[in-house]
């Protein structure tokens, strides 16, 4: 929900829409982080980030066909002068092919200049102009004003422009698919981070409650020496002891953490794509959190 309230489809880059898409995504998990209890396996927490990515997914291929549609409607109304001088064979003449590439040309320039065409702008382009070369090469090659040489050269020149273009193309592919493994990084980051504040609260809070129910037991055992009853004393031994063990327990926040590592890790690469090389991003975030809270418990 909050996605379609923020995002005016389609994006003018896949930036702007992670952009948004990571803001949405701190906000679900801190909800949820806040609502979450219980969870020592992180079952909800792996449905959530499933969930998440399932709808990120979905949200990237409704921006990919916003803008295709858009792009296409657009290449419609740019080169229609075009394909209606074509049917009206206004360039089947003499110098009719330097008409032609002017005209085709002009409407390249009107596309280009159009705004908020998405992230689909030049896939669609490349793919209507690769579309008109059977058309561009007819034109070429019926026009008298040009030598069989003046030919050669332009049909070798259109090839060039065209394997740039797709080279163009493909670079914008490559770059866009880096920028979504960049964001599954981010997510497991983030996802991981909060995890991590999360176990930090709980931890101390069973600290705190550990700390009360020890210093209890401490007295009632000491009440019952006082009065004489050593074996109800001697029976509370076995209770304060496996306090003082948990006590113990949860003190060791990087053993804590490193489990609960393991367990996120092993889940997160069953669900998200290139999950695998993650992990090791997993590994830095919890040696940053935990040197960040060694030193915050040498400094209390």
């Amino acid at each position: 929900k909050e996605m379609a309230q923020r995002v005016t489809y389609p994006t003018v880059t896949l930036k702007e829409f992670l952009d948004v898409h990571a803001a949405c995504e701190k906000e679900a998990i801190q909800i949820f982080m806040e609502r979450s209890f219980k969870d020592d396996t992180f079952e909800f927490q792996k449905r959530l980030m499933s969930n998440l990515n399932a709808k990120s997914e979905k949200l990237i291929q409704k921006n990919e066909r916003e803008s295709s549609n858009c792009c296409k409607a657009l290449i419609q109304e740019m080169f229609k002068t075009v394909e209606d001088g074509i049917s009206a064979g206004k360039y089947s003449r003499t110098g009719g092919y330097q008409q032609f590439m002017e005209d085709q040309q002009a409407a390249v320039r009107r596309y280009n200049q159009a705004p908020r065409k998405g992230i689909k702008a030049d896939e669609v382009l490349e793919e209507y102009l690769k579309g008109q070369e059977s058309m561009s090469q007819a034109i070429l090659q019926t026009d008298q004003a040009l030598t069989e040489k003046e030919k050669a050269i332009e049909v070798e020149r259109l090839r060039a422009e065209a394997a740039e273009m797709e080279r163009q193309v493909m670079m914008k592919k490559q770059a866009e698919l880096e920028q979504k493994l960049e964001d599954q990084k981010r997510s497991y980051e983030e996802n991981l981070q909060q995890l991590m504040v999360k176990m930090e609260e709980d931890r101390k809070k069973l600290l705190e409650e550990n700390d009360r129910v020890l210093t209890q037991k401490l007295k009632e055992q000491e009440a019952l020496l006082m009065e004489g009853f050593r074996e109800k004393a001697d029976a509370l031994q076995s209770q304060i002891q496996e306090l003082r063990n948990q006590w113990e327990q949860a003190q060791d926040s990087r053993s804590l953490f490193s489990d609960a590592l393991d367990i996120f890790g092993t889940a997160a690469m069953a669900m998200l794509p290139g999950a695998s090389k993650l992990i090791g991003i997993g590994s830095q975030v919890l040696s940053r959190f935990v040197e960040v809270h060694l030193h915050e418990l040498s400094q209390s």
